[in-house]
């Protein structure tokens, strides 16, 4: 497989909406934590540890999960964490990660280390450890420098790791401005004891009035207003509260499958459904502008909750719109095609691209006693769907149908 961004073993943990979910996975925060230090303590696959990276047409032959952009070879051996590479957007939140491991100090350590290293004159940029695209780079940067790093997309949770300054004071735009406090060990007489330059762990977050004290793992959002003290010492301090992800703490990650089956090879609509949209498939409209496509049976393990259509390649064929239905089979043994959802009006951008459309539940699945609920075959759901295609004035064209559930 061949990787543009980033590697094998930076892919397969790249998770950021999901940390709980992916170690549970893994087998629970003890293997996430063992995966995270495999990551950054594997040797460089090319020979030598010292050197420009060889040339993609020069290089050494390497296992598949290793094999990566030139760019980000070199950022990784600067980085000098065995695969990790910030040159690789997709590894930037990696260390907010261990945070899922129960090993917060980790991430504290890492962070402040990359921090501290990558940006005063690399190579790469000079200063900067990679490709600044939009900017990327210099805002992990800046938020490394503040001790706050984000990873899940949308939540109001900045994990937190070792700030690279003293104090710092931060004045959002249209916010109230606030400080963060990095403070390490002090005597009695106000000297630093030896050794207090490694004090890097954090140990506390509080209020500096004393009238808080706060989460060691994790700030929400809402918490950075006043003055925070975050307490640095040489020993791990305490692991923090979980941290909520995708996945509740407990329970196994459940991702999206198609639930449709396959069509056999030669019937000529299977390329819609093999999960490679390869090949435009054209569609002729009926005289009253429909196209009715039978899909494959669906798995009823699990209601649909998304519809998803791959454009062709092809300018002009696009639908106007669909409708989904399912066949519920009534006591009596006679069924009828139901509605589940519809659109119109519909423009499609790109070629070649996956657009989602997210479904509503259907009656009686989500556990309620919904009007109509009866209605549908059981809890468990239909297996029967067809979806219909409006396309009154052209001839239609798709490269992937899918129900995800």
């Amino acid at each position: 497989m061949e990787h543009l961004r980033a590697n094998g073993w930076i892919g397969s943990l790249a998770v950021p909406h999901d940390g709980t979910g992916l170690a549970e996975l893994l087998g629970g925060p003890e293997a996430l934590l063992e995966r995270l230090e495999q990551l950054v303590h594997m040797d460089d696959p090319w020979a030598g540890s010292t050197g420009p990276a060889p040339a993609d047409d020069d290089a050494a032959p390497a296992p598949a999960e290793l094999l990566s952009p030139a760019h980000v070879r070199e950022s990784a051996r600067a980085s000098r964490l065995g695969q990790f590479s910030l040159a690789s957007a997709a590894a930037r939140t990696l260390p907010a990660l261990f945070h899922h491991a129960d090993a917060p100090d980790r991430a504290q350590q890492i962070v402040h280390d990359l921090g501290s290293r990558l940006f005063t004159g690399e190579e790469i940029g000079q200063g900067l450890p990679g490709d600044d695209a939009d900017g990327a780079l210099s805002a992990w940067w800046l938020l490394a420098a503040l001790g706050l790093l984000p990873l899940q997309l949308g939540s109001d949770r900045w994990h937190l790791v070792t700030g690279l300054l003293g104090t710092v004071r931060v004045s959002p735009i249209g916010g109230a401005p606030f400080t963060i406090s990095h403070q390490r060990p002090v005597r009695a007489d106000g000297e630093h004891p030896g050794g207090a330059e490694d004090a890097l762990l954090i140990q506390s977050v509080r209020r500096a009035d004393e009238s808080e004290e706060l989460d060691v793992r994790a700030l929400r959002h809402e918490d950075l207003r006043g003055d925070l003290v975050i307490e640095l010492g040489a020993e791990p301090g305490p692991v923090g509260a979980p941290i909520p992800a995708l996945t509740p703490a407990g329970a196994s990650p459940q991702p999206l499958r198609d639930l449709l089956g396959h069509l056999p090879p030669e019937d000529p609509r299977a390329p819609l459904f093999d999960d490679e949209a390869r090949q435009d498939i054209p569609f002729e409209p009926a005289a009253d502008g429909r196209i009715v496509i039978d899909l494959p049976e669906a798995s009823a393990a699990a209601a649909p909750r998304f519809l998803t259509l791959v454009t062709a390649q092809s300018e002009g064929v696009d639908p106007d719109g669909w409708q989904l239905e399912a066949w519920v089979e009534a006591d009596d043994g006679a069924g009828a095609w139901r509605r589940v959802d519809a659109r119109e009006g519909l423009q499609l951008r790109g070629r070649c691209r996956l657009h989602a459309f997210v479904l509503p539940p259907l009656p009686g699945m989500d556990g309620s006693s919904a009007p109509g609920a009866s209605e549908w075959e059981s809890p468990a759901g239909p297996t029967r769907y067809r979806l219909i295609l409006i396309s009154p004035w052209h001839a239609v064209a798709l490269r992937q149908i899918e129900l995800l559930g």
